[in-house]
C-alpha cells in the first residue's frame, strides 16, 4: 500500500515537472518574440534611451512584459530545483 502510494505521488511530481517544463519552454519563445518586437518598435523610435520622453510607449509596455516573464521563468526554475531537493530528501529517486 505504502509503495502504491509512493509511486502514485513520484507520477503526480513527474507530471508537474514535464508541466512546468513546458510552461518554461513556452515562456521563453514568448520571450525572443518581445526581444523582436521591441527591437522593432525601437528601429521606428528616435531615441533608445527609456528614461527619455520619446521612447515609445509600445517598447516601454512591451519591456516591462519582458521583464515580467524573466521573474516568472526565475520563479519557475527555483520551483523545479526545490521540488528535486524534496525529492532526494524524501528517499525518492529521481526517473
Amino acid at each position: 500500500m505504502a509503495e502504491r502510494k509512493r509511486l502514485a505521488t513520484d507520477d503526480v511530481l513527474r507530471q508537474r515537472r514535464q508541466q512546468t517544463e513546458a510552461m518554461l519552454v513556452d515562456i521563453k519563445n514568448a520571450l525572443r518574440l518581445l526581444d523582436q518586437s521591441i527591437e522593432a518598435e525601437l528601429q521606428k523610435s528616435p531615441t533608445r534611451d527609456p528614461h527619455h520622453f520619446a521612447f515609445p510607449m509600445a517598447a516601454r509596455a512591451l519591456t516591462a512584459r519582458r521583464e515580467n516573464l524573466k521573474s516568472t521563468i526565475t520563479l519557475l526554475l527555483l520551483e523545479l530545483t526545490e521540488s528535486d531537493h524534496k525529492r532526494v530528501d524524501g528517499g525518492c529517486t529521481r526517473p
